[in-house]
């Protein structure tokens, strides 16, 4: 059964997010924070319940992620503050050996948001990507990453990104109260809210019975 749950060790960061990837059926990846406030990743087994270390950050001051495509697992590494400069990202087969260090696809002297999507196109990794240039104004745009040519390609240009979603075959960036269509199928789209553009077939009007004709002159007396 799938049905299960893993207790976090996390009890010093309350603006913690965790993340967890099935590998298969027994091998569950997951992050957690160390009694240190260090961020890692384990490797939990749900056969034998055994948890192993799989990656730890070097400090408190980078941010650890995970993502799962249908052919690769990326380990996202992401300084938080000066004290902690840069941005890496790793490529691991589906089965990873404990100690495996990684395919390194993507390197950083800045500190990027992250905040990877891997499962919307075949060998392309998404996330927000630091792009400020010198001592100039802040700017985080989405980008595309092709894993095999290690190149990537901006996507944004609205300065502040932070997220990317995936939703039905479409990749969205949400911005200050609405979303973005980046990628995808827009022909699809209809946003119509009449029944005809739905699928839904018009209902047939009832009839109404024919009224009664109203007496021009008044009734005899009785």
């Amino acid at each position: 059964a799938l049905n299960f749950k893993i207790l976090l060790g996390n009890t010093l960061n309350p603006y913690f997010v965790p993340q967890a990837v099935m590998l298969d059926m027994e091998r569950v990846l997951f992050t957690d924070v160390n009694n240190k406030g260090v961020v890692g990743i384990i490797d939990y087994n749900r056969k034998t319940g055994q948890m192993t270390p799989f990656y730890k950050a070097a400090t408190h001051s980078e941010k650890v992620e995970i993502c799962r495509s249908e052919d690769a697992l990326y380990v996202g590494v992401f300084g938080l503050n000066r004290s902690q400069q840069g941005s890496s990202i790793y490529r691991y087969p589906l089965s990873p050996k404990i100690g495996d260090k990684g395919e390194i696809v993507y390197q950083s002297t800045k500190n990027d948001i992250g905040n990877m999507l891997c499962d919307f196109k075949k060998g392309t990794l998404y996330f927000i990507q630091n792009l400020t240039s010198g001592q100039g104004k802040e700017q985080f745009e989405a980008v595309a990453l092709d894993v095999a040519a290690k190149r990537a390609k901006i996507l944004t240009d609205v300065s502040f990104a932070t997220t990317l979603v995936n939703v039905d075959g479409l990749l969205l960036l949400p911005f200050r109260g609405e979303y973005f269509i980046l990628e995808g199928n827009t022909k699809l789209i209809n946003d119509s809210l009449a029944p005809e553009a739905l699928g839904v077939p018009m209902p047939t009007p009832i009839p109404y019975p024919t009224p009664l004709p109203v007496p021009t002159t008044a009734p005899p007396p009785p």
